[in-house]
């Protein structure tokens, strides 16, 4: 395109390593799903028409747990993307700690123990 990359550049060479992403970058080579897959791009690749159903098992996964672990960890990840080791640990104990102010951590040992899918309130 005869333009360098901005955001990408940055943003690549965690997911990828900086070899993969300058092969990417200084090349412009479109890379297969396979690929992608095998470098940790995508989660999943799956044949079109199995899409929606791969999509919606992953969403039902998700609304399956508690929605304020959900909620905690998500902030997690992303608060971990742009800090050191020690304050990610640190902010991992602290999510830790408010999970247990609700009542999910009860309701997920409770179903674990009793065998049976935990039944968590939802925050819709």
């Amino acid at each position: 395109m005869g333009v360098p990359s901005v955001i990408q550049a940055a943003l690549l060479p965690p997911l990828v390593g900086p070899g993969r992403a300058a092969e990417l970058l200084l090349t412009g080579e479109p890379i297969t799903a396979e690929r992608a897959h095998e470098w940790g791009l995508v989660n999943d690749v799956v044949p079109a028409e199995r899409l929606r159903a791969t999509v919606q098992a992953r969403v039902d996964a998700i609304l399956a747990c508690g929605p304020e672990a959900v909620r905690l960890q998500k902030e997690l990840i992303v608060r971990w993307r742009a800090t050191d080791l020690r304050t990610a640990v640190r902010s991992g104990v602290d999510a830790f700690v408010a999970a247990y102010a609700t009542d999910e951590p009860f309701e997920g040992m409770s179903a674990f123990l009793e065998k049976r899918p935990p039944k968590f309130r939802s925050r819709r």
